[in-house]
């Protein structure tokens, strides 16, 4: 058997995402699948580059800031592999994309994306649960009348569908 943190990390969503990328009609599998992982990686840092210029950095800095993690060495090995972590950090900073979207916008639909990305990525790792309070944090500290008994509950609903790829 595999070690207990490979079973527990295995994303039942990269699972479905693996097998569209293994229908593609290019190289062998290996090359498909190590070519998901690496768009997942590039997904990323396009994510970092579009949070940046959302908060007004400069798009050199924003671009410099993006290129430096796609090129970065634990980064770029992490990104040529078949494994949950190019995936993991391309659905992180797809989180933080949409919370400074909504901090920007202050419309609730913006904030159900994010709850909608952090609870889907709970299948993919769970060391994305570690967000959840801190998004919480965030609506808190930026716009506290945004929490609502109508929010709070669309808010669980969208993480009980979430958690409901663990009984796929």
């Amino acid at each position: 058997l595999p070690p207990y943190d490979t079973v527990e990390t295995l994303s039942r969503l990269a699972a479905l995402i693996l097998a569209v990328f293994g229908l593609l009609p290019i190289g062998s599998l290996a090359y498909r699948i190590n070519l998901m992982s690496a768009s997942f990686g590039a997904m990323a840092a396009v994510c970092v580059y579009l949070t940046l210029v959302r908060l007004r950095c400069h798009r050199g800095v924003a671009a410099a800031a993006a290129l430096g993690l796609a090129f970065g060495r634990f980064f770029w090995e992490r990104s040529l592999v078949a494994e949950v972590y190019s995936l993991n950090a391309a659905l992180v900073a797809l989180i933080v994309f949409l919370a400074i979207r909504w901090a920007e916008s202050k419309r609730d639909r913006d904030l159900y994306f994010a709850i909608a990305a952090c609870a889907v990525s709970l299948g993919n790792h769970l060391s994305v649960a570690a967000l959840a309070p801190a998004l919480v944090l965030f609506v808190w500290f930026v716009h506290p009348p945004s929490i609502t008994l109508r929010n709070v509950l669309v808010g669980a609903v969208i993480v009980a569908a979430g958690l409901a790829q663990y009984l796929f």
